[in-house]
């Protein structure tokens, strides 16, 4: 689908104005059927670039509580479109609905998830740069990254299991237990 999407951005085939029968669906989160589109006063006459003339139309917006986050756009059916029609494809624009959201929660978790990463990378730079001792631990007090500079700090190099020890008594001794938040 984003394939096609980007085809047709390229293509110009895409809607970028609001003054017609699409348009109107959106902006004003209504089901629109018409079977005589010039007669429409949301029909302005505009010729849009690769688009066939339109014959009728059904447009169903699909909506997320009063949001349109999409819309079916149908055209040119044999005979025209009747009320059942509405009928008939209101089960699929309330699931379309939930797919929309779906896809724009992991295009944002995805967004989110490299964004993190970078970061993430930009940090570990740092630290493997630094030439100070950094630690990240888990809640459990374990090490789970310590930076390149820990060889200058130990005698033997950064042993994890004498450095877990270490840090733990050092913590013990330091953390008084008026100022532990949890166990």
């Amino acid at each position: 689908a984003s394939k096609l999407y980007h085809k047709y951005v390229k293509d110009d085939f895409l809607f970028r104005h609001f003054d017609n029968l699409f348009g109107a669906c959106i902006t004003k989160a209504m089901v629109i059927l018409e079977n005589d589109p010039p007669a429409n006063p949301h029909t302005k006459g505009v010729k849009v670039p690769g688009h066939p003339y339109i014959q009728n139309f059904l447009g169903i917006p699909i909506l997320k509580g009063d949001t349109v986050v999409g819309l079916i756009g149908l055209g040119n059916k044999p005979g025209g479109f009747v009320e059942s029609d509405i009928l008939d494809l209101k089960p699929f624009a309330s699931t379309y609905s939930v797919i929309i959201e779906a896809f724009n929660f992991e295009v944002a978790k995805l967004k989110f998830e490299k964004e993190s990463f970078e970061k993430a990378l930009i940090l570990s730079k740092v630290a493997d740069h630094s030439p100070d001792l950094i630690l990240m631990m888990n809640e459990k007090f374990e090490v789970e990254y310590i930076s390149n500079a820990a060889e200058r700090f130990m005698e033997y190099g950064p042993n994890p299991n004498l450095l877990n020890r270490q840090i733990r008594a050092l913590i013990k001794k330091t953390l008084s237990q008026k100022y532990k938040l949890q166990d």
